[in-house]
């Protein structure tokens, strides 16, 4: 069960945010993390105590941050936010980017009315048990089920990741995937 201390939180405060990150250090409370080293970038996915994000490592000049999170971050400047977007606002999402000439960076949201009473409805409706690496963390509710998972899946030509972020309160998941693909030619 969860360490922290219930903190309500809502859908529509959950934000998509790509950023650079070369200069930032915003002292997250990192509850879960795993770092994975792929076709030449590392990746640090972690799960915060307001949702998750995902640090990628091209080269030095190329580092970049997913995050998704109900916080407002106090020292990001307008030149470091590469793409902003409010997840609930649009019932599908896309996004896509070159991050070097190598790789594109694919990103897609899409909300989904559920409620979830307990752990076992989640894995039983959403988990996909064959994932390489699974985070996961149950925040503290007192009603439903409040959970940020992450599902990763390494292929050798696309890094993919699922996250899944519920809101009892208001009966929604936000669902993410993320993809990574190295580019031909």
């Amino acid at each position: 069960m969860s360490n922290l201390a219930y903190k309500k939180q809502s859908v529509t405060e959950l934000d998509y945010k790509l950023l650079l990150s070369y200069d930032l250090n915003y002292g997250f409370n990192i509850l879960k993390n795993s770092v994975i080293e792929w076709q030449g970038i590392s990746l640090e996915f972690s799960i915060i105590g307001s949702s998750h994000f995902v640090k990628i490592n091209a080269t030095e000049e190329d580092e970049l941050i997913e995050l998704i999170a109900c916080i407002g971050v106090n020292d990001i400047t307008a030149e470091n936010i590469i793409k902003q977007k409010k997840l609930v606002d649009n019932h599908q999402y896309k996004y896509s980017k070159k991050i070097t000439p190598a790789y594109m960076y694919r990103f897609y949201s899409e909300t989904i009315e559920d409620y979830l009473v307990d752990h076992q409805e989640f894995k039983d409706k959403y988990m996909d048990t064959g994932c390489d690496r699974y985070l996961e963390y149950v925040f503290p509710s007192p009603g439903g089920l409040a959970i940020t998972s992450i599902e990763i899946y390494q292929k050798i030509d696309k890094l993919i990741w699922v996250t899944y972020h519920s809101y009892p309160d208001e009966k929604k998941i936000i669902k993410t995937r993320s993809v990574i693909e190295v580019r031909s030619g």
